[in-house]
């Protein structure tokens, strides 16, 4: 009887908090905690299929266990407990007054702070030792920075390679970028990037770019972002002269998910002189596609290949430099 009693009372204490209830019209219930309301759907977090999302407008009724703070009419929110009476849900405030309370009018509850900050670190090392000796290094680190209606970016990524002793890559890349927006899918930005690569007699890279950012469109599954700005660049070479000279920054970002373990990216960026754009240009693309380790959503491994085209390199350096990753990446 002890060995029994014991076991009840850890069964007791070890029961998660499902303790809230969301009825659907078709007269299921869904019973976990609920997250969120936002963006016309409610988040509930179950025990047997983590957070699932419910469109309001199957939402007949709601009970929660606890306060929480609501938003009625996109008015502040206030603290409300709710309970599921008969035909309608009743909303009770700390002074215990009941109301009944109509659903579609709910336009928020506990939204989640929003992250300022955003991350994201890849490290890819690959080598061999005994008949050959060879070392490769790659990494890339992102972060962004949301503010109320603006964004601030940094990246960096250094690429470094020895092969027999001898070094065979050694550049470097900076970019920050700011963006201010001006309308719903149109941002202006201003973006400054450094470069260094030792194998392109690329002593350093300078740019200067101001232009626009046009969200072309965007859905859950995929996103398409333009940019186009007119910037002044110089480059420093080892051996070649100076150059200073105004240019044209394109680029597209593109990602899609194709499903819910398996995301594509296509970044092309050209850019090209002022006076010639024709004859006088690089392109960079950079393509990716990314899969998640386990259920762990901030981990990643990322597959990419990266290819430059420069159309009028400095002397003895070829027009197109590919480079083939497998980076381990973590997001926050």
């Amino acid at each position: 009887m002890r060995k029994i009693a014991l076991l009840l009372t850890l069964a007791f204490f070890v029961q998660p908090a499902w303790t809230d209830e969301v009825q659907l019209k078709n007269g299921s219930r869904v019973i976990g905690k609920i997250s969120h309301i936002q963006g016309g759907s409610i988040h509930i977090n179950t025990d047997f299929a983590g957070i699932i999302k419910i469109n309001m407008s199957h939402v007949a009724g709601i009970t929660t266990d606890d306060p929480h703070a609501i938003s009625i009419d996109n008015q502040p929110p206030i603290q409300l407990q709710l309970n599921q009476a008969e035909s309608s849900t009743i909303a009770i405030d700390s002074a215990g007054t009941e109301t009944a309370l109509d659903l579609t009018s709910v336009t928020a509850l506990d939204l989640p702070e929003p992250k300022k900050w955003i991350g994201r670190a890849e490290l890819g090392i690959n080598g061999a030792t005994g008949n050959s000796e060879r070392f490769a290094l790659l990494g890339r680190t992102e972060l962004t920075r949301k503010l109320k209606e603006d964004l601030l970016f940094f990246l960096f990524q250094a690429n470094y390679e020895e092969d027999e002793g001898d070094r065979t890559e050694n550049e470097f890349q900076f970019v920050t970028r700011y963006e201010w927006k001006t309308s719903d899918k149109l941002y202006g930005f201003a973006k400054l990037a450094l470069e260094h690569d030792e194998f392109e007699d690329l002593d350093l890279r300078s740019t200067l770019t101001l232009g626009i950012r046009h969200d072309t469109f965007k859905s859950d599954r995929q996103q398409l972002i333009s940019r186009a700005g007119l910037g002044y660049q110089r480059e420093d070479f080892k051996t070649g002269d100076s150059q200073d000279q105004a240019i044209f920054d394109l680029g597209l970002d593109y990602r899609l998910d194709i499903s819910k373990w398996f995301r594509f990216t296509q970044d092309v960026a050209y850019l090209s002189v002022v006076e010639d754009p024709i004859d006088d240009y690089r392109v960079v693309a950079r393509t990716g596609a990314e899969i998640p380790i386990g259920n762990r959503e901030a981990w990643k491994i990322r597959m990419g290949v990266t290819n430059e085209y420069d159309n009028d390199p400095q002397p003895g350096v070829d027009n197109l430099d590919t480079k083939y990753t497998l980076n381990l990446v973590y997001d926050w």
